[in-house]
């Protein structure tokens, strides 16, 4: 798979997304989580920016972190709400491997999608073997990361009480 980054918030056009009401617990902190992010980007030039063709309107994500050998997999269910007809899909992404990238339709068979990641603008690139049509569709993505001490997305950090030195796995969602 290609090395990847964990899908943090989205900026559509010019303006930062925010997530309805009703998003899952962490998912919920997931897109808010990224306020310097999103205002990084509103300031960067256009490929920094996602298309807006394409809206996610709900994010499921499991995380299993594996502090003995610093990694972590996890899967995301995005919902989206597909404006325009369009063979792509574009998140902001960095530092993940993704293994498995599916998207399921309302309607009609599946795409096939190659992942690709663009390292320097930190987005992963779905290509569609087809364009599908607007309306609803969920992109379901299988991941592995490492827990690294950058003290950005899903990271490694340590702590120290009257029990000893502890090593834990966070984030600032």
């Amino acid at each position: 798979g290609e090395r990847m980054a964990v899908v943090h918030g989205v900026v559509h056009g010019r303006r930062p997304y925010t997530a309805p009401a009703g998003i899952d617990d962490v998912c919920g902190c997931w897109t808010a989580r990224f306020a310097s992010t999103v205002q990084r980007m509103a300031n960067a030039p256009d490929t920094l920016r996602l298309p807006v063709d394409v809206s996610p309107t709900r994010y499921r994500l499991t995380i299993a972190p594996d502090l003995e050998s610093a990694t972590f997999s996890g899967t995301v269910a995005i919902e989206l709400d597909v404006h325009e007809a369009t063979d792509r899909l574009v998140c902001n992404a960095a530092e993940l491997e993704i293994t498995e990238a599916t998207l399921e339709l309302i309607e009609g068979p599946s795409p096939e999608i190659t992942v690709t990641l663009d390292e320097d603008a930190e987005q992963a690139h779905f290509a569609l073997d087809r364009a599908i049509a607007p309306g609803e569709a969920t992109l379901h993505l299988r991941f592995t990361g490492i827990l690294n001490d950058k003290l950005r997305g899903f990271y490694r950090s340590t702590f120290t009480d009257d029990d000893g030195d502890h090593t834990i796995a966070v984030t600032q969602f």
